[in-house]
């Protein structure tokens, strides 16, 4: 059997969603038939002219075979070695986990109210006489562990809607369905009556048996605790548990409001409880097997600027050098014409006259180009002349 274990690679998960969905549709189909003309809602007996009806037969043909179908397709798919990582984020699951708490706090309180009614009807004992003597211990207790399953659910929903992971630490929590399912088992079991609504108990059984399957593998799976190898038992018993749950719930609800409430045993009535947890376990095992967690979109970085193809650096050095030789020139030429002094040039014939005993000395005119101004000395800097002696200039 383990080598058989995960050996077929092509046989994709999908197909069983799609055999899921056809034989729910014609369970619950086949079962609404049967609550409206099959079956007498007191007794819970066939009618004396319909117990050869070809649908009795033919649901439990559907139900056995779609069990087997769903176990082994779990069972041989490739894909379902390791449960697929849940995203932080997974608004499916989250609402069918709300949804789910929700209708266990309705079980709950209504199997408080079950257990105050039949304590009013018996009176005369005391709490503890009624508690053992009756249903009562399997149905209080049944009501306890529904709260705290609600609680779990809770803490789920929550944690899928903010994506924090807070039901991995809720691993004591986690074991609180199946503990409430374990109650509706022995619940059913001890009722006063053994051969009445026969047909409903059968079925709620099987809904009951499939289900604890499933949660024992939930809980595991979401605590992270030896969950290596669990899904493909997990997928097998929630759909199977699922198919049966959508029979159970939906053909009750539709013969309600369809019909009539006569058409409904009373020890059986609507239990929203049963829809809620079917939707948890196709909301739970779709996430397992296709990522259904919103794809949150990727930050796109700001996109750098054109960068312009860059030129030769020797040429774009030589246009700066050029720029800048010019602007020096231009400021050069202004700073120098500003600060000459701006004297008439002295004409040939004006020669300028010599004082007694001085001689006057041409101005020093530096060689230059022909546009720059001549230069001439201060007269504080031209060197003193000496005077040349009377006897000199006589000889």
């Amino acid at each position: 059997m383990k080598k058989l274990k995960s050996s077929i690679k092509a046989l994709n998960p999908d197909i069983t969603f799609v055999l899921f969905a056809i034989f729910t549709a014609v369970a619950v189909g086949i079962r609404t038939y049967q609550l409206q003309y099959i079956f007498e809602p007191d007794t819970g007996f066939y009618y004396m002219e319909m117990k050869h009806s070809f649908t009795i037969p033919l649901l439990y043909a559907v139900v056995a075979a779609s069990c087997v179908v769903f176990l082994a397709f779990s069972y041989l798919s490739k894909g379902l070695e390791k449960p697929k990582p849940l995203g932080e984020k997974n608004y499916f699951i989250a609402t069918a986990s709300l949804i789910f708490s929700v209708t266990l706090v309705i079980d709950g309180m209504m199997r408080f109210s079950e257990l105050f009614n039949d304590y009013a009807d018996a009176a005369s004992s005391s709490l503890s006489d009624f508690l053992i003597s009756s249903r009562g211990f399997p149905q209080l207790f049944e009501m306890i562990f529904a709260l705290f399953a609600a609680l779990y659910f809770i803490i789920v929903a929550l944690s899928f809607y903010t994506g924090r992971q807070a039901y991995v630490s809720a691993r004591v929590l986690s074991l609180m369905p199946v503990c409430w399912l374990m109650c509706r088992l022995i619940s059913r079991f001890v009722r006063a009556v053994s051969f009445i609504h026969v047909s409903e108990l059968f079925w709620e059984l099987v809904m009951i048996v499939f289900l604890m399957l499933f949660f024992m593998g939930f809980a595991r799976i979401m605590s992270g605790i030896g969950n290596e190898g669990k899904l493909p038992l997990t997928m097998g018993a929630g759909l199977c548990g699922a198919m049966v749950a959508f029979m159970v719930s939906l053909s009750r609800i539709i013969t309600y409001f369809a019909a009539s409430e006569e058409y409904l045993s009373a020890d059986s009535p609507i239990e929203l409880c049963d829809f809620g947890a079917a939707l948890v376990a196709c909301m739970f095992l779709l996430s397992c097997i296709h990522d259904l967690s919103p794809k949150e979109e990727p930050e796109t970085p700001a996109q750098p600027a054109p960068v312009k193809p860059a030129a030769d650096a020797k040429t774009e050095k030589q246009k700066k050098d050029e720029e800048a030789f010019l602007i020096a020139e231009q400021y050069a030429n202004r700073y120098i014409t500003e600060d000459l002094p701006k004297e008439p040039a002295p004409e040939p014939d004006d020669a300028p006259a010599a004082s007694a005993g001085v001689t006057v000395v041409p101005p020093v005119v530096s060689a230059g180009s022909a546009d720059e101004a001549p230069t001439e000395k201060a007269p504080a800097e031209q060197e003193p002349v000496e005077p040349v002696p009377d006897n000199q200039a006589g000889e």
